[in-house]
């Protein structure tokens, strides 16, 4: 029997959240599933949405989804918060529009991902 996973991509707002569904079994894995911001029926991809088709109230893929893994954004990177909160008090943004941004909107785990595909493409 094919095991179904569901991956969520979460976002702020459902028309930047994302979704894939996928059946592996003995060859390999098929998406039966992949939108953003709309499943196929024009629905938002709300948080009803998504709890209703994780547990299989929604939606007929043949077998029940029984893994989903959410890649979610808790908090804002600390270079961000310490350059907000220096703005609030000073007459300027935190860091220089010349200085490089990225710590300030990718997290550690964003940058440990970029790091290890970047190593992998030279191998």
């Amino acid at each position: 029997m094919p095991t179904l996973t569901m991956g969520i991509d979460l976002a702020s707002q459902p028309d930047k959240t994302a979704v894939c569904i996928l059946r592996w079994g003995d060859g390999p894995p098929a998406v039966l599933l992949l939108c953003r911001g709309r499943a196929p029926d024009g629905t938002n991809l709300h948080t009803k949405w998504l709890s209703t088709t994780a547990y299989g109230i929604r939606g007929d893929y043949g077998s029940r989804i029984t893994k989903v893994g959410i890649d979610a954004p808790f908090g804002w990177p600390e270079p961000f918060l310490d350059a907000v909160a220096a703005w609030r008090t000073g007459p300027s943004w935190g860091t220089g529009l010349d200085n490089p941004l990225d710590a300030c909107r990718l997290r550690e785990t964003d940058r440990a991902v970029i790091v290890d595909l970047e190593s992998g493409l030279s191998r």
